[in-house]
């Protein structure tokens, strides 16, 4: 009964609709579950294409005009030949973490991290009029979170960050790691 009072109550939100459904459905005596569960509980973009992608068929958008933000570590792979896969590893999720932060503070929507980059998204699920403004805002914003970061750790360590606005199409890509991708030229320049 209250899975069903809070889904008619969240109907604008399918995120939260398909929160509890699959928390209603969550097998709570495997750790696998629990574990995804909470993956995908912050995964606020990709989790309700990702829970009803088996039966939904493909998934596919295309948005006219996206804002796409980049970043990545400055040298990092000499950074990472230096430091030992624990130091390495957390860096990487410090600042990240950091970034994750700023991402909601700002209504982006990251997307994924490769290695030392990090790619998040305004105009997505939601178009706004401010959204490149918004990305901006947040480059800056990682720019000093990095700084203050390198300056705690004593250690250098830059940022480079790209932002594009365009036409994107983006899909859910792969079964066995199901990801939700962007693709087209305003990703690649």
């Amino acid at each position: 009964m209250f899975i069903a009072q809070f889904l008619g109550a969240a109907n604008d939100n399918l995120f939260k609709n398909a929160l509890v459904i699959l928390i209603a459905y969550h097998d709570t005596t495997s750790p696998k579950a629990t574990a995804l569960l909470v993956t995908l509980a912050g995964a606020v973009f990709i989790f309700p294409y990702f829970l009803f992608s088996a039966t939904a068929g493909e998934i596919a958008d295309r948005f006219e005009e996206l804002t796409v933000l980049f970043a990545d570590v400055v040298d990092f792979t000499p950074l990472s030949a230096r430091l030992t896969p624990t130091e390495l590893v957390e860096v990487l999720n410090g600042v990240f973490s950091i970034f994750d932060r700023l991402a909601d503070r700002y209504g982006l929507e990251k997307i994924k991290t490769i290695g030392d980059a990090y790619m998040a998204v305004a105009g997505a699920p939601v178009e706004r009029p401010d959204d490149a403004r918004r990305a901006a805002t947040m480059g800056l914003g990682m720019l000093a979170a990095t700084a203050r970061f390198a300056a705690a750790e004593g250690r250098p360590l830059g940022l480079r960050i790209g932002i594009n606005t365009g036409p994107v199409v983006a899909g859910g890509i792969g079964r066995a790691r199901f990801s939700y991708d962007l693709l087209g030229d305003t990703v690649n320049v």
